[in-house]
C-alpha cells in the first residue's frame, strides 16, 4: 500500500475518535457542537478536528526532508501553534457561545 494511502487511513481511523480514545475534554465540546449544528456544520467541525488531530503525520509526509528532522521542526513551530491553539480555542467558545444565544 502506499505510505500516503496508509496515512490517510491511520488519521482517518484516529482523527474520528471512533477507534481510538481521546481524553480530551475538546473532544466532548466538538461532539457537542456537531450534534447541535446541523449536519453541514457537524461534518465540516469533524473534518477539521480529524485534520488537526493528524497535523504532525502530515508535515512528515509532506516535508521533503528526513522524517526524523520532525521533532526539531514541532519544536521551531512550538510558539506558532501555542498562539494558533489559543486563538481557535477563544474564537470557536465565542462561536459556541454566540451559537447558543441565538
Amino acid at each position: 500500500m502506499p505510505v500516503g494511502r496508509l496515512y490517510t487511513l491511520w488519521g482517518a481511523t484516529l482523527g474520528s475518535g471512533v477507534v481510538t480514545t481521546i481524553p480530551h475534554s475538546a473532544f466532548l465540546m466538538v461532539l457537542g457542537a456537531q450534534l447541535t449544528a446541523g449536519p453541514l456544520w457537524g461534518a465540516l467541525s469533524g473534518a477539521a478536528y480529524g485534520l488537526a488531530r493528524e497535523g504532525p503525520p502530515l508535515v512528515q509526509i509532506l516535508s521533503p526532508g528526513d522524517p526524523a528532522q520532525t521533532p526539531r521542526l514541532l519544536a521551531t513551530l512550538r510558539t506558532v501553534v501555542r498562539r494558533l491553539n489559543t486563538g481557535i480555542a477563544l474564537g470557536g467558545g465565542l462561536l459556541l457561545v454566540l451559537a447558543a444565544w441565538r
